[in-house]
């Protein structure tokens, strides 16, 4: 498992569960693209998997698959810094229940289709190795 971390100053259940609509969308729905463990997530992993932490949240929808190197470490690094730009400038996302769809069946065509039309991934980011 490969989790993310979230703190923020004066978090709160609204703001975090807000933050991880961005997040679902712009880490979780490319994610499914380059790990292709659907397995996993028939049992672990779906949309939204998130646990509440005292300084703000715990993203756990993401597998090990991020850790095996660098370079997909940078990426999943770069898609969270750019779905909190996001989060805070408001940016248009795919509606929560299109996300879910797309991460939970592992449905890479939808995946990409949503990518392309709402910029979901970060424009200077490269694809992971």
């Amino acid at each position: 498992m490969f989790h993310i971390h979230v703190g923020y100053p004066n978090n709160n259940i609204d703001t975090s569960l807000k933050m991880l609509l961005y997040i679902d969308a712009i880490v979780g729905i490319p994610s499914i693209i380059y790990d292709t463990d659907t397995e996993r997530r028939s049992l672990y992993g779906k949309a939204g998997c998130f646990r509440l932490q005292p300084y703000g949240f715990e993203y756990r929808t993401l597998s090990s698959f991020w850790i095996a190197n660098e370079s997909r470490l940078k990426f999943i690094w770069k898609q969270v810094i750019y779905a909190m730009y996001c989060f805070e400038h408001n940016t248009s996302i795919p509606e929560p229940a299109m996300v879910m769809e797309t991460i939970n069946t592992n449905n890479v065509e939808l995946a990409q289709e949503l990518i392309s039309r709402y910029n979901l991934i970060h424009p200077n980011n490269k694809t992971p190795e």
